[in-house]
């Protein structure tokens, strides 16, 4: 009977956690992910895509946004 129940006991130092497939440590992982963006996209481009609204053209003129840049005390930066 202590046989058996010192089967059950884990080994000392011995992850109880066991992983397979792609989760084993010795499985070879694949050179990428099955998703993975080509490049980054801006917020510009993400609000386009997203909610179809584009920041990069003024809804006055029809013409291109320039964004002014500045700090806290309100003064441009160069």
């Amino acid at each position: 009977m202590l046989r058996e129940l010192s089967a059950l006991v884990p080994k000392p130092r011995v992850n109880l956690t066991r992983f397979h497939g792609i989760f084993a440590p010795q499985k070879n992982a694949p050179a990428k992910p099955a998703y993975m963006p080509s490049m980054a996209i801006t917020w510009a481009q993400r609000l386009r895509r997203v909610f179809n609204i584009d920041i990069e053209i003024s809804e006055q003129c029809q013409g291109p946004v320039e964004a002014i840049p500045h700090n806290k005390k309100g003064t441009l930066i160069v």
